[in-house]
């Protein structure tokens, strides 16, 4: 058998921008078989080029063979909740819904996914995001900490105070 042939571009390199208060996740795809940094050049025509766009824009972007796709958070974080949404709309296991290859994508996206997971703290279904808000925060020290015997109650009182202390959370 011959060497696997691998089909589409291969993740290259990851970078946040943040634009007029705007989050943008760009993604450098290597187009070619060339290895290979994008460039400063390449980094910079793209900020320039995101920062005369609409926040909700999804862009390509070509440099010296490389591609670059940009996607704003928070279009990455709702496309992710509505397809983990989906995905458990018919679950009550906890174990299954948070073990939904969506939802650790938005823990992959770390910090970034704090201010809208934050946003949905304060909705009807906010202890679907407490494993995720723990498993975001876990290398953080001052992160808050509850004994077994914490009421569900409290335990949101006190991450949505934390979350407004950092900056993650619009009173």
């Amino acid at each position: 058998m011959g060497a696997a042939t691998q089909i589409g571009p291969t993740l290259h390199e990851d970078v946040t921008l943040n634009i007029s208060g705007v989050s943008l996740r760009v993604q450098a795809f290597e187009a070619t078989e060339k290895t290979g940094r994008v460039d400063d050049l390449c980094l910079q025509s793209l900020v320039t080029l995101l920062a005369n766009a609409q926040s909700s824009s999804v862009f390509s972007f070509v440099v010296s063979g490389q591609v670059a796709l940009a996607e704003p958070l928070n279009l990455k974080f709702n496309r992710l909740a509505a397809q983990w949404r989906h995905k458990i709309r018919y679950s009550s296991s906890l174990r299954q819904n948070i073990m939904q290859p969506a939802y650790w994508d938005i823990i992959k996206m770390d910090k970034a996914a704090l201010p809208f997971i934050f946003a949905e703290m304060k909705g009807p279904r906010w202890a679907d995001w407490l494993f995720a808000l723990r498993a975001i925060t876990s290398d953080m020290a001052d992160a808050p900490q509850f004994a077994a015997e914490a009421k569900l109650n409290e335990i949101r009182e006190v991450w949505l105070k934390w979350g407004l202390n950092k900056n993650y959370l619009v009173a």
